[in-house]
């Protein structure tokens, strides 16, 4: 049994919730055995040098590869903090320094239909042209599951926070320049031109990009497995009754919260590969479940936007 928090008050639900069954025994390695040899590569001195810039009194860099040869997380002290920061070749993508959790961020987080658990580190985005600016990336242990849970202003919606939440995940971030992306994924079927960004999410042993084309988005791991893709409008909507028996069947034993009522399904075809998106939602909260083809479970997350 999960707890879940709801109006100040605790009450039960007797299910075997999502995220704490197959979604966390899938993937768990994801690095390819030749990327294990850069994590003891010492990044290009401009790299070292955009960190020092960053952070000038900084000591004992670190460094760790996300994408071998072209992105590094770098952790760093100065004073009494501790910065990580995410680097290409080229630019500063993310600088986030240990913080304490805002209470009402925090209180957004736990009202949510989401299994109740615990807070762990924290860290707050630094933006040195807003230093109010409030983004946050914050463990979130559920049964003694990891999951990283980002908070920023909706970039949409005025006055309304975008929270998301996922599983084993250490740190997320953001690039516009397609030579980030390994040159796997840079070889699959998609247009340099039409490319406007993506969104990496390091899992410490693996890493999820979410890539945004002008005419739609490719989900995909640095196994190259394609998660979900619209690129093209090559979708096709299924109904409930028309789900696989592995899908239903799945969905059935880890049911969604009963808050989340309506559903939807797309299958997806991208190059070779097929694959189901399911997703479970209400008017501010989404459910994401991707399945392969045969209907295993290869990746899940939990988005909402909220009002402040």
């Amino acid at each position: 049994m999960l707890y879940f928090r709801k109006a100040g008050r605790f009450t039960v639900r007797n299910i075997q919730f999502f995220f704490l069954t197959a979604l966390l025994g899938t993937n768990a390695c994801s690095r390819v055995e030749d990327q294990q040899l850069d994590l003891v590569k010492t990044p290009p001195d401009a790299v070292i040098q955009l960190v020092k810039n960053r952070v000038p009194d900084a000591t004992n860099i670190n460094f760790s590869p996300v994408v071998p040869g072209k992105v590094w997380l770098g952790v760093t002290y100065s004073a009494s903090k501790v910065h990580h920061l995410a680097v290409s070749r080229k630019a500063l993508l993310l600088h986030v320094s240990s913080s304490a959790l805002p209470q009402d961020i925090g209180n957004l987080i736990q009202g949510l239909d989401f299994p109740y658990g615990v807070f762990g580190e924290t860290r707050q985005v630094q933006d040195p042209v807003n230093p109010e600016y409030r983004e946050f990336q914050t463990v979130y242990v559920v049964k003694g599951e990891r999951f990283l849970v980002t908070s920023k202003p909706d970039p949409v919606k005025v006055g309304y926070i975008d929270i998301n939440m996922h599983p084993r995940a250490y740190s997320q971030f953001v690039s516009t320049d397609f030579d980030d992306l390994p040159s796997g994924i840079q070889q699959l079927p998609v247009s340099r031109s039409e490319f406007q960004s993506v969104t990496l999410t390091e899992e410490g042993n693996g890493v999820v990009f979410q890539l945004q084309f002008r005419d739609g988005i490719l989900e995909v791991n640095d196994h190259l497995e394609v998660l979900y893709s619209d690129l093209g409008g090559d979708t096709t909507d299924v109904a409930r009754a028309d789900l696989p028996v592995q899908i239903s069947e799945w969905i059935g034993s880890n049911p969604p919260p009963a808050a989340l009522g309506d559903f939807s399904c797309r299958l997806f075809r991208f190059g070779g590969e097929k694959g189901y998106r399911v997703v479970f939602q209400n008017e501010t909260q989404k459910l994401h479940l991707f399945f392969d083809i045969s209907g295993k479970l290869r990746y899940q997350y939990f988005t909402a936007s909220i009002p402040a």
